[in-house]
This record gives C-alpha cells, sequence and structure tokens, in this order.
C-alpha cells in the first residue's frame, strides 16, 4: 500500500507537469527533458559519492534521491502559471518590463509548494524557487551563491539552461550540441556548480541521447 501510494504521488506530479507545459506550446518537451538530464547528472554525482552528505552513501540512497529529483525537476517553471499569456506566449523576446515579471515565477512558483511536509514536494518548492540563482551569486530571484544554493538547484540550473539553448524558440534556432556544451563548460564557476557541470560533462553521451530521443515537433512557420 504504502509502494502504490508512493507510485501515485509521482505520477500526479508528472500529470500536473504535462497540464502546464502543454499551455505554452512554444516549450514543447522541455520538462521531460530537463528532468531527465537531471536524473542523469544526480545518478552520477551520487555514483562518484560527491556530495554523499545530500545524496546518501547507499545504492538505495542515490537511487531515491535521484527518483525525488527526476519527479520534482517537472515542476520547476510551475510559477508560469502565473504569468499572463501575454507574456508567457510572446512569439518575440520579453522586453525588459515582461522579463522582470518573468522572473518572478521562481517565487510564484515556490509558493504553491510552501507548507508541504512530504519530501517531494518540498524539493520541487527548492528547485521552482532556486533553478535560476548562479553559482556566482549574480542569479535570481535572491542572489545566492555556492552552495547556499541546494544541490537540487544547482543540478537543475545547469539541466535547464542547456535544454534551452539546444530547443527552437520562435526568436531563436536551436544550438548544436557541440556549441551548448561548450556554453555550459564556459559557465563553471560563474553561472554553474563545477562539480555538477564535470558531470554533466562525463555522461554528455547519455545527455545527447535523450536529447535525440526527445526532440520536439519543428515549429510551425509564422505567416509572412
Amino acid at each position: 500500500m504504502n509502494q502504490e501510494l508512493e507510485e501515485s504521488r509521482f505520477q500526479i506530479i508528472e500529470h500536473l507537469s504535462r497540464a502546464i507545459e502543454g499551455r505554452d506550446k512554444h516549450t514543447g518537451l522541455h520538462v521531460q527533458r530537463v528532468s531527465r538530464y537531471a536524473f542523469v547528472i544526480g545518478k552520477f554525482l551520487g555514483e562518484q559519492r560527491q556530495h554523499a552528505n545530500v545524496i546518501g552513501h547507499s545504492q538505495e540512497d542515490i537511487q531515491k534521491f535521484c527518483r525525488i529529483l527526476e519527479s520534482a525537476v517537472l515542476m520547476h517553471d510551475v510559477g508560469k502559471v502565473a504569468i499572463p499569456d501575454s507574456i508567457l506566449l510572446k512569439p518575440g523576446r520579453p522586453n525588459a518590463k515582461e522579463r522582470e515579471i518573468l522572473n518572478t515565477h521562481p517565487e510564484k512558483g515556490a509558493k504553491i509548494f510552501d507548507g508541504a511536509e512530504d519530501k517531494l514536494l518540498q524539493t520541487a518548492r527548492v528547485i521552482a524557487l532556486m533553478h535560476h540563482e548562479f553559482w556566482n551569486g549574480k542569479g535570481y530571484p535572491n542572489k545566492i551563491k555556492g552552495e547556499d544554493i541546494l544541490l537540487v538547484g544547482r543540478i537543475c540550473a545547469v539541466a535547464d539552461v542547456f535544454d534551452a539553448l539546444t530547443s527552437e524558440r520562435p526568436y531563436k534556432p536551436a544550438w548544436p550540441f557541440e556549441k551548448a556544451i561548450a556554453k555550459i563548460q564556459e559557465g563553471s564557476g560563474e553561472e554553474f556548480d563545477p562539480a555538477v557541470v564535470r558531470a554533466f560533462l562525463a555522461k554528455q553521451d547519455e545527455i545527447r541521447r535523450i536529447m535525440n530521443e526527445n526532440r520536439d515537433d519543428p515549429l510551425p512557420i509564422a505567416p509572412s
């Protein structure tokens, strides 16, 4: 019974993420890919016995951490449900005022999970709040830095940016895999946790496979 209840929690999160993702036709399978990238990074860190104080030491600990991480990352952009369609669905780049409003989505997302006692929902709250914080403290919304950004947020940050780079948007083409990899590497120690970047680079063959197997349909060509 406990196992069935636990599996139901994960399924509910997955179905909710699909509903949220379906609101923005521009982002396709974004949250699904980010979730899978995060799982790969977390598993590598666990197997290398890095951050064992967070992930744990045993194979069971690693599996549990990665299962929760994979599911919670599906909610990283949940705060966008509070962003007006006129901004979220705008086909071009947002202007400065619109960007300011978009940048409130981490706090709005975290607020949804305020008071949660369940580990999965608590993790979803951390990820929603911290996935745009930078290792050097120049991110948002709270400009925290280094290990003050919890590990799950640092993992999601790398997975999220990589997927944004390699995905087509109405205002930009998808970057080639190698160019996006180089950009992530360039951000090590500035935007991203160096240990997370090393894990990401070590598993780039698997990252490429996930990317290729979960491609979005081409965006429709806008009428001239």
